[in-house]
């Protein structure tokens, strides 16, 4: 990929000192320039010594590079790298983590925004010297109006695992509440660098949007100590999903099929830990919503991603555990639709 730095008008503009560094802030980012600036002014300059911030621009065609050029000017701790052509959110992520300086990386995203003193306490939890730290999040709607706390694991704060042991690691996905805890999310992430980068690039997941969760999940067979800091560090912007660009189904299909296809990759087909994602991917997928989609209840489904969609359904509720889920869903290449919207009515009694 083509990638030149332009962190200013000067090609040589001072740098703070790397061996000061303790974060690195890795923002990837495609197009949200109306957002980057709101993201960046809520990084606090009080640790401008001993954290950087690097802003990864996969070749967007908006006002990015213009906004990120005046804000990181006289910045000693702001580099900004731009990709001339488009790259996809798996190598944007990929190449940002690896331009990083700093022992430890929190990817964010450039539209979300840090709590007060989010990074005085991950600095502070950075001690516990955890591989990978997930960290709690508001969700918000696209004002970023406070809409509530996302839930993503049952396990206690400061709980930690060591992903590489079969049982600690079963013990955590059996707690997974939504693909949050799975590493979805990129702005709950913080990474120890050299974990990161001593892992090969997932290029058989590159366009999945989850290249980075691959990259997690093939740790698994080694030591990753992974360390849940539960307390909101950050508000999650709502309405603005860049993976919706091509439609609903599309979307569910990034999520179901990505996911599963990762977990049945590293874990097989019949592992507890392919189950435990499923169950998780239900969590998000419920149902109910499906059903509506379906029968073409709520959001309108063209005609022809029905057969999209049914495929979808049947992969994670298909032999799922209980009768009802599996009667409909074992039927669903024979039932016509007409039948759904009156297994509807019935169903939504219950689900």
């Amino acid at each position: 990929m083509n990638t030149r730095l332009v962190a200013s008008t000067e090609h040589d503009q001072p740098r703070v000192n790397v061996m000061n560094l303790r974060l690195s802030i890795c923002i990837p980012t495609y197009n949200f320039g109306s957002y980057i600036e709101e993201t960046l002014d809520s990084i606090p300059r009080i640790y401008d010594d001993c954290i950087e911030i690097v802003v990864y621009d996969g070749g967007s065609t908006d006002q990015t590079k213009d906004r990120m050029l005046r804000y990181a000017r006289g910045r000693t701790n702001v580099r900004y790298l731009r990709s001339e052509k488009r790259g996809g959110i798996d190598c944007d992520m990929d190449i940002a983590v690896r331009s990083c300086s700093a022992p430890y990386v929190w990817l964010f995203s450039s539209d979300d925004v840090m709590q007060t003193d989010s990074i005085g306490l991950v600095l502070k939890e950075l001690s516990s010297n955890s591989d990978v730290y997930l960290c709690g999040l508001i969700i918000c709607d696209k004002q970023m109006r406070e809409i509530d706390e996302h839930r993503f694991t049952f396990v206690d704060d400061l709980s930690e695992f060591n992903l590489g042991d079969t049982s600690q690691r079963l013990a955590y996905f059996k707690n997974a509440i939504t693909s949050t805890a799975l590493f979805s999310f990129m702005s709950s992430i913080i990474v120890r660098r050299s974990v990161w980068v001593s892992a090969r690039f997932q290029t058989e997941f590159n366009g999945s949007c989850w290249a980075h969760v691959a990259l997690f999940f093939s740790k698994c067979d080694s030591d990753l100590k992974l360390k849940i800091l539960k307390t909101p560090l950050l508000l999650k912007r709502g309405g603005n999903d860049s993976f919706m660009e091509n439609g609903l189904v599309n979307r569910i299909s990034i999520s179901i099929d990505g996911f599963t296809r990762i977990a049945e990759s590293f874990f097989g087909a019949e592992s507890s830990e392919a189950r435990e994602v499923k169950r998780v991917l239900r969590n998000e997928w419920p149902l109910r919503y499906l059903f509506h989609l379906y029968t073409g209840e709520g959001v309108g489904i063209e005609r022809t991603e029905l057969r999209r969609l049914r495929q979808l359904m049947q992969k994670i509720y298909a032999n799922s555990g209980g009768n009802l889920p599996h009667l409909f869903y074992f039927n669903l290449k024979v039932i016509p639709g007409i039948f759904f919207k009156l297994a509807r009515r019935f169903y939504g009694t219950i689900c």
